[in-house]
């Protein structure tokens, strides 16, 4: 890991963050209910908690997902929230936890950089990613309760991956993997195993499930492929699943009449039983590159960040009352008052692995760190993913009517986006899909002819093919910004559609892609995620024909294999 950040060194004002429940209710729909209530909080004059409430107002909104980094700079918030601390003079964390002990308890899994930042009571830049990224995890974990309200914590845990697996599509290997956050690469649309199974552990974390990463050195000599398997502690077993593969691990006795894999295997059933991996065999001579007898040497990383363990999270936590409640703190380790998740996981997994086998998985950590020390190269890429999203350019056409008519030649000019294809992806992302879909119509509506701003010459039937003759002559990369903008607008609506259950839309709309893109830089989800769509509709033989179509080199591989077996066992 580089060289810390000035903005972890010590500080004199670490002691004047607050616990105030009088302004918890404006956080109301973040942070979970978690105060006793000090004497400092009792005694805080009307007068005072009035000015924070003013104070949190900001911070609140600023870390909502559709606007935190759209509209609102990276490092605003925890200006804010600290301008909130300051009003405040108590220590937010917990006394009955001295520094001291928790320090010593941390030295053997964390480095020394590491724990400063577990210890660091200011507001730092990527504890404003972090709540930004947990907030996405909550309004996602709600929405899936909703719709889940009979199922048990397993089915919905599977849910959630899937949730994660459909709407994150892999960077292919060959091209350039950005150090991004869950709800920036989700907001992108593009990804790598790592970070879902990340995104997957921040939705874990929300139903207070601790999540591990189960490591081994297993990769495919034929296609290339490396297996990321991650462990859920749901009931004091570690289901399992393959975030690179985009499939739970099925269990012995998992019901096939599914189209999906709904049941997964747990650590335990696969040592015991290494059959349950070669049902992900893609035939005898290209088997799921993972072994039972390999897993008894892997390692259990736990996923978390030093946000989510640090002591001012503590304080945040504690100090804010909820009524929709997200989980933005959690102690690391056992000590003194603490119950740590770590200790949580080497119990669970004392039978599996030695203890000295479970640790803290260093990605994350890694992530953010690199995440705010981006190089030219990779800044330049992230703009490059990020250039459809400001879609559509508006078109104002010009002409100087002082000439004759004759001479007249239409000036065309591109305007500033509109930003529709970011906001849709926002409101998908969020569980607005009624909102979402309108805007992904109208980004498809625009694929030839650009729409025209308020006041502006408008574009009739009959000054189109005129229209684009310009701007292929004049202005041919718009051509191709407006048919990318349309055709990525269609993809993640056939998502939408996917999320909300709707088979049948979801699969007519992979397959209007695969038809009208046909090799577009979503063409080889597009191909898996039509399959399984017609597959959840009704039509498994439709779906593995789509399946079939999935290349050696594509991560869907061993899944697509999967699929097509168990669709055809069922005709």
């Amino acid at each position: 890991m580089s060289t810390t950040s000035d903005s972890f060194l010590p500080d004199t004002r670490l002691s004047r963050l607050a616990l105030v429940v009088g302004c918890g209710m404006l956080f109301g729909a973040l942070l979970i209910v978690g105060c006793n209530g000090s004497k400092s909080e009792q005694a805080a004059p009307k007068s005072q908690t009035q000015a924070v409430e003013v104070t949190l107002d900001s911070p609140l909104a600023s870390l909502q997902p559709d606007e935190f980094e759209l509209n609102v700079p990276r490092d605003l918030p925890s200006r804010e929230l600290n301008a909130w601390a300051e009003v405040m003079m108590t220590d937010p964390a917990q006394a009955g936890v001295s520094d001291e002990e928790l320090t010593a308890a941390l030295k053997s899994v964390l480095s020394d950089e590491e724990i400063q930042r577990v210890l660091y009571r200011q507001f730092v830049e990527r504890d404003s990613v972090y709540l930004r990224d947990a907030y996405w995890a909550r309004t996602t974990t709600e929405l899936v309760a909703k719709s889940s309200k009979d199922k048990s914590e397993p089915e919905r845990i599977v849910e959630l991956f899937y949730y994660v697996t459909d709407n994150l599509p892999i960077v292919p290997s060959a091209e350039e993997s950005l150090p991004l956050g869950p709800f920036e690469s989700l907001l992108v649309g593009r990804g790598s195993p790592e970070v879902r199974a990340w995104a997957f552990s921040l939705l874990m974390k929300q139903l207070r499930i601790p999540t591990v990463v189960v490591e081994t050195d297993a990769k495919s000599a034929a296609t290339g492929f490396k297996p990321l398997l991650v462990g859920v502690l749901s009931n004091g077993e570690f289901l399992l699943f393959d975030a690179a593969l985009g499939l739970p691990i099925p269990a012995a006795n998992e019901d096939a009449s599914n189209p999906r894999v709904v049941q997964p295997a747990t650590l335990k059933q696969v040592l015991a039983d290494d059959g349950l991996l070669r049902k992900l065999d893609a035939d005898e001579n290209e088997p799921y590159p993972l072994k039972s007898e390999q897993l008894k040497t892997a390692k259990l990383r736990l996923i978390g960040e030093t946000s989510m363990w640090a002591r001012r999270m503590e304080g945040l936590q504690a100090g804010l009352a909820s009524v929709k409640p997200a989980v933005a703190f959690e102690p690391l380790v056992t000590v003194e008052s603490y119950d740590g998740v770590l200790n949580e996981v080497q119990a669970a997994a004392k039978d599996i692995v030695p203890a000295e086998s479970v640790s803290v998985w260093p990605y994350v950590e890694a992530q953010r760190e690199a995440r705010e020390h981006m190089t030219e190269k990779q800044i330049l890429t992230y703009k490059q993913q990020r250039v459809l999203l400001v879609a559509p350019r508006p078109l104002s056409i010009f002409v100087d009517e002082k000439k004759p008519q004759a001479e007249q030649i239409p000036e065309l000019v591109f305007g500033n986006g509109w930003n529709y294809l970011l906001l849709a992806r926002a409101h998908q992302l969020l569980g607005r899909h009624g909102e979402a879909i309108p805007l992904y119509l109208k980004l498809q509506g625009w694929r030839r002819i650009p729409p025209t701003p308020k006041g502006a010459l408008p574009i009739t039937p009959q000054s189109e093919p005129i229209v684009l003759k310009l701007i292929s002559e004049h202005a041919p990369e718009m051509l191709v910004f407006q048919e990318q903008a349309g055709s990525t607008a269609l993809f993640w609506r056939a998502g939408t559609q996917l999320d909300r259950n709707e088979y049948q839309l979801a699969a007519s709309d992979f397959e209007s892609y695969l038809t009208t893109v046909v090799e577009g830089p979503f063409a080889r989800p597009a191909r898996y995620l039509a399959g399984v769509a017609s597959a959840l509709n009704g039509k498994q033989s439709r779906g593995a024909g789509f399946l079939r179509r999935i290349a050696k080199d594509d991560p869907q591989y061993f899944a697509a294999k999967f699929y097509i077996r168990r669709w055809k066992e069922k005709e």
